[in-house]
């Protein structure tokens, strides 16, 4: 991921985790919980309170389900500086809570 989106927009920002695999077996993961941060590209990683509680957007048969958060003004994640930002995504499974690293994204 790498895109500049406009800093007073509201916006989706989107995470694709592709083809899950539980136990070797393709799952829906729409059942487990997802956050994303979005943090300062000089931050390493997220802080605890930089995670958001985000949605799913469901595949549409590729295989592929999309983590999304929507930022902007009268967003939880608020209206963000200009700036570039690392963006992550934790999914909460049982017994693994992967975090993701996707790219970055730039609001102008």
């Amino acid at each position: 991921m790498s895109e500049t989106i406009d800093s007073n927009a509201v916006v989706y920002i989107r995470v694709p985790l592709v083809k899950p695999l539980k136990n070797g077996t393709s799952y829906d993961p729409t059942g487990d919980v997802v956050d994303l941060a979005i943090v300062p590209q000089s931050q390493a990683k997220p802080a605890s309170a930089d995670w958001k509680t985000a949605g799913w957007e469901p595949s549409n048969g590729s295989g592929t389900y999309w983590g999304r958060l929507l930022v902007g003004s009268g967003t939880p994640f608020g209206a963000p500086a200009p700036g570039t930002y690392g963006v992550f995504m934790r999914v909460h499974d049982n017994p693994e809570t992967p975090i993701l690293t996707s790219g970055y994204v730039t609001f102008a």
